[in-house]
């Protein structure tokens, strides 16, 4: 899979969310590589493993957590947050 910065002509490298999650949550990027294996062995696509780990990356920072340590309660809650507060789509949670 590709490197997570965004690199753009004539700018500099800007953080993204994922950089973000690497560098501030630990195990974040073992999460990241797990879930890279994951889905290159089920032959799931690249965008597919780019939305996961962004909104892995999300929740991440919202916890200062890894995810995999979350109870399922914080996760509801954090699902229930931000449907309630950005009025996202129906995909985002399920």
């Amino acid at each position: 899979m590709q490197n997570s910065t965004t690199v753009r002509p004539g700018r500099p490298k800007r953080a993204t969310i994922i950089d973000r999650a690497v560098a501030i949550v630990g195990g974040f990027k073992d999460l990241q590589v797990r879930l890279e294996k994951y889905v290159v062995i089920n032959g799931k696509s690249e965008s597919t493993y780019g939305n996961h780990v962004r909104h892995l990356a999300h929740i991440a920072l919202h916890f200062n957590e890894n995810p995999l340590r979350l109870s399922s309660e914080q996760v509801t809650d954090y699902l229930f947050l931000k449907k309630k507060s950005e009025g996202v789509s129906k995909t985002f949670i399920f």
